[in-house]
């Protein structure tokens, strides 16, 4: 008769624990999901080395019904990848490309030897989301470890033969 009279006092403090669990574990739950969500979307390099750091999200070009807009820099397994959002709102086939070395400098020093890629094509009306490599060997290579500042040429054409318009870019992580 005592432990029968218990029970409902020992249900009611097992719900009440099971709800205090559950109402936190969903607290963390949704921590861990917009810490996950910030790691996602702001990169690698997201943190301010100087105050004129490049913002995600700024455009880079704007010109022709071309938008090409920085979304940041992202480590892969073997390189950094510079982010890139391009829109082709001209009217005509493009190509897109970070051609080849001479075309980066890193922290001041030339990255060479094929050490970067990115080549694009786009119909009208098409948009892409696309990346420069930057690979870990040729960062090594000069003895970079952090990436402050990155200068490169993005080149736009109409077709492999036709003459393109160059883009200088500097970012400031």
């Amino acid at each position: 008769s005592k432990v029968g009279n218990k029970i409902p006092i020992i249900i009611s403090l097992i719900v009440l624990l099971f709800g205090c669990f559950c109402c936190f574990g969903t607290i963390f739950i949704a921590l861990i999901g917009s810490v996950a969500e910030e790691v996602e979307t702001t990169g690698v390099y997201n943190e301010p080395y100087y105050d004129n750091r490049t913002p995600i999200g700024e455009v880079l070009y704007d010109n022709g019904g071309i938008k090409i807009t920085y979304q940041g820099i992202y480590e892969n397994l073997l390189s950094k990848d510079i982010k890139l959002f391009i829109e082709n709102n001209s009217g005509k086939d493009l190509i897109v490309s970070c051609p080849a070395p001479p075309n980066m400098e890193i922290n001041g020093y030339a990255i060479s030897n094929y050490a970067t890629t990115m080549y694009c094509e786009l119909g009208p009306g098409q948009k892409t989301n696309d990346s420069i490599s930057i690979y870990d060997r040729n960062l090594d290579e000069q003895g970079i470890s952090t990436i402050n500042t990155i200068k490169f040429r993005l080149c736009i054409k109409e077709d492999i033969f036709s003459d393109s318009k160059d883009i200088y870019v500097t970012l400031n992580l």
